[in-house]
Formats: structure tokens, sequence, C-alpha cells
């Protein structure tokens, strides 16, 4: 392998590298949106977060969340339409992740080719990439919930939740329950 080549292509460097900072921008601003109100007897360190105050905070947390979703969409889109999604993160198989996580445990995991994902690392960047799917979804259920009655009514029903669906707004008029006060 010529050390010159590089191990990734460009658009993939540049993907990771703005997803990482719109995590790193979800967390220091969700850090200062949790500190509003906080559930718990603790508090972030005021210069860990980001925003300022709770406003500052929710427009960087909203930036960052378009920054996380449109990017990611780029990313899957040329994993996709290059091959790339097929040819290094499968075939996986539940054999494959134990025995590579045993040898890795062991110190005995090959890194012979760095250009070669191993099982564990292929279910990781899957499961990254299910995971920011998931959190995008959720942060739109969360803050335009009812813009999206449908995200919101199936991730209710997903949970558990029977309480939400008909304490939701854009359900009022599809359940008994007409009142927020029954809620």
């Amino acid at each position: 392998m010529n050390r010159d080549t590089p191990i990734h292509p460009l658009w993939l460097r540049i993907t990771h590298w703005l997803n990482a900072l719109a995590v790193l921008v979800m967390v220091a601003s969700g850090w200062r949106i949790y500190d509003a109100s906080p559930l718990f007897p603790f508090e972030f360190p005021t210069a860990l977060t980001l925003g300022g105050w709770l406003g500052g905070a929710l427009q960087w947390h909203f930036a960052a969340m378009w920054l996380l979703a449109a990017n990611g969409l780029v990313y899957l889109a040329l994993n996709l339409a290059s091959g790339r999604l097929w040819r290094k993160f499968f075939p996986l198989s539940i054999s494959g992740i134990w025995h590579d996580a045993l040898a890795a445990l062991r110190g005995r995991l090959s890194h012979a080719d760095p250009r070669r994902y191993n099982s564990v690392q292929r279910f990781a960047y899957l499961f990254v990439i299910c995971d920011i799917v998931l959190l995008v979804l959720s942060g739109l259920v969360l803050w335009k919930s009812v813009q999206f009655p449908y995200l919101f009514s199936h991730a209710s029903e997903f949970f558990h939740d029977p309480i939400s669906p008909r304490c939701h707004p854009a359900n009022a008029d599809r359940t008994a329950v007409n009142s927020w006060s029954n809620c």
C-alpha cells in the first residue's frame, strides 16, 4: 500500500469531520439547554456549554441539527451511489462481531490492512448511522411535534407511551380526549 494514497476518499473525510463538528455543537448546546431546567441535581460547567443562554443554545442546537441532517444525507447518498456502503459494511454477522470483539480484547485483532473494516467496526459504523437518523427524527418530533404528527404518534406508539398520542393537539379530533386537562 502506498503511503501517499489516502485510505478514505476526500468526500468521506469531509462528511466525517462535519458530522463530528455538528455532534460536538449539539452536545455543548444541549448541555446549556439542560442547565436551563435541570432534571437532576447537577449542572454542566458553563465553560463546556454553548449558547450563553437558553435562546442562544437552542439556535446553536437547531443549526447543528440541520448540519447533521443535511451532511448525513450527503454521506448516505454518496455511500449508496459509490457502492461503498455495501462494500465496506457488509456482510456482517453476529458470529463475526463476537469473534472480532474477543480477538480485540485479547490483543490479537489484525490490523494488516487499514482499508478493511473488521466486524466490530462495521457494526459500530452501522449503529452510528442508524443512531444519527434516530436522533434527527426524535429531534424533529420534539421540536415540531405539531408539524410532524405522523412521526410523533408513531414514535410514541413505538415506545409504548399510551398518554402522549391522546394529549397531542394534532390528535385531539381523533380521540375521545379533547382537553389538555385530562393529560
